[in-house]
């Protein structure tokens, strides 16, 4: 038998985060076509945004479900994942700001997005603790 509080779950984390992705990208699709009439520039943010949803959502599933005292033993990458996750997240929001700024251009958005990914990453790359670490439970 496993440790995982998600095992019997309909919608297991990473699941969840497929979903939020292939929700997100059309909705930035339209959100680019309404804004700029650019529905690729749109697609391009849903994509990174989506992508970021995918990687750090299932992080905060499974760090809630270890503060419950549920689960134990789940593999360090989520943290990580997460990082990367959180990072181009608001690096596509940067980007859909961006072109506001920058009407016409493509690069220069994704560009300053790219920077700003980094810049959010590297900080929680080591500021975020692990699924399974003991601070915050109530034991």
């Amino acid at each position: 038998m496993s440790n995982d509080p998600f095992d019997e779950s309909v919608l297991p984390p990473e699941r969840l985060g497929q979903a939020a992705f292939v929700l997100t990208v059309p909705v930035f699709a339209y959100l680019g076509h309404l804004v700029f009439d650019d529905l690729l520039f749109g697609g391009l943010v849903g994509l990174v945004v989506g992508s970021g949803t995918f990687l750090y959502l299932p992080y905060f599933m499974y760090r809630e479900a270890a503060a419950r005292g549920d689960a134990s033993g789940f593999d360090g990458g989520h943290a990580r994942r997460a990082a990367v996750g959180m990072g181009l997240a608001s690096g596509g929001m940067v980007a859909l700001a961006g072109r506001f700024v920058f009407e016409e251009a493509y690069l220069i958005p994704f560009a300053v997005a790219a920077v700003l990914a980094l810049v959010v990453y590297v900080p929680l790359d080591y500021a975020l603790p692990a699924v399974d670490a003991a601070e915050g439970r109530d034991g």
